[in-house]
């Protein structure tokens, strides 16, 4: 966050969190929908 604030962010380190970002998307919104079908 400091990086972009101050324009020193690379866009690999850009790219590096979004495809983090993605992977945690990816692994826990199908165990939530899974828990919450379970439940309901």
């Amino acid at each position: 966050m400091r990086g972009l604030m101050h324009g020193t962010a690379t866009t690999g380190e850009v790219g590096i969190v979004l495809l983090m970002s993605a992977a945690l998307v990816m692994v826990f919104a199908p165990l939530t929908m899974y828990l919450f079908r379970k439940e309901t």
